[in-house]
């Protein structure tokens, strides 16, 4: 992961759209679901609502944490891992993210918190919005010090990675049956980071990059280039290559297009650049910054109007060719604005 920013942009890459002020808001006409940063271990949802862009709690969002479990004060008891999520199919808040609930919305699914202390032992639950049911999977056993980890529920798939308890687990990506409980591997040379439709992506070190930037935590080699594979035809293509630098993929909007966050180290005072790919290694800078405003880039959710983000510093709505910043408010999106 990225502490630092990204340099300039490279050979393939346009300069950023000029970003329009807060008031460009005022063509939208709809509610955005937002969580604040937590700060005592709970989560609060709310709303922004647009145009004017005011903001408001909502009583039926608030997430305690116990343990390591965020459960709902709203009936029937929802409980989860968080972040929230608003489930418009269910109008529900649920404690998970977005890549955890079912496409129809009717279900979502967390790890069980005591996997990290059993990797022999590793379950999943799959609950029912609209009544709390839980059911319970138990999944093949891991080695010591790594669990699974839910990618992206999808298609009626909930597709899996490894992940350590310092960093990615053994390569590889699996699809859970929910249906059957039944584990099945697709990937088994590289660890994803993002799946959306038949695309898989990966973060890795492009061997020839002689000046690839070591990770300040670990030693090894943060990764320089993006990549996207065909599940259909296991095809792999290099989607945008940084030589000297690092990426991280961000997000993905509904056409499969890569945000990506470049930076050339962990200093939290190095630049950071946004970018957006839209062909391999065709990139277009949406924003510049510093690595400190990673946290306000990282959370990110794509609908009608464009892909919005938010940190503690604002919510920004990526559309139309413009990056720009729409509420003040420190809070991140947590679902469609409609």
């Amino acid at each position: 992961m990225l502490s630092s920013c990204g340099g300039p942009s490279s050979a393939g890459s346009s300069p950023p759209p000029t970003a329009s002020s807060s008031t460009s808001a005022t063509s939208l006409a709809c509610k955005l679901p937002i969580y604040y940063p937590p700060t005592t271990g709970d989560v609060q949802g709310g709303w922004v609502t647009f145009p004017g862009a005011q903001t408001q709690q909502d009583a039926n969002a608030v997430f305690r944490r116990s343990g390591n479990v965020l459960r709902s004060t709203a009936q029937p008891v929802l409980s989860g891992d968080g972040p929230v999520f608003y489930d418009r199919a269910e109008s529900r808040w649920v404690p998970v993210g977005k890549k955890a609930v079912a496409d129809d919305g009717a279900n979502y699914a967390y790890m069980d918190l005591a996997n990290a202390q059993n990797t022999g032992h590793q379950t999943l639950h799959l609950v029912v919005v609209a009544t709390a049911g839980d059911r319970v999977i138990t999944l093949p056993p891991l080695p010591a010090f790594t669990t699974w980890g839910i990618l992206e529920y999808t298609g009626s798939r909930i597709y899996l990675d490894q992940v350590g308890f310092e960093g990615p687990g053994a390569p590889g990506l699996w699809w859970l049956d929910p249906a059957t409980g039944q584990v099945h591997q697709v990937v088994n040379d590289e660890t994803p980071v993002a799946i959306q439709g038949q695309a898989v992506w990966f973060e890795t070190v492009n061997a020839a990059d002689a000046q690839a930037i070591t990770d300040q935590r670990n030693g090894t080699k943060l990764p320089d280039q993006l990549e996207r594979r065909d599940l259909q035809t296991g095809t792999t293509l290099p989607w945008l290559y940084r030589p000297g630098s690092a990426v991280q993929l961000l997000g993905l909007d509904n056409a499969n297009h890569p945000f990506v966050a470049v930076s050339k180290g962990q200093s939290s005072t190095d630049a950071i650049e946004l970018v957006v790919v839209n062909s391999p290694n065709v990139a277009s800078r949406l924003y510049q910054g510093t690595v400190d405003d990673i946290d306000g880039l990282s959370v990110n959710f794509t609908d009608q109007h464009g892909t919005w983000f938010g940190g503690d510093r604002g919510i920004s709505l990526y559309g139309e060719g413009k990056f720009r910043p729409v509420s003040a408010t420190g809070a991140r999106p947590a679902g469609r604005c409609a």
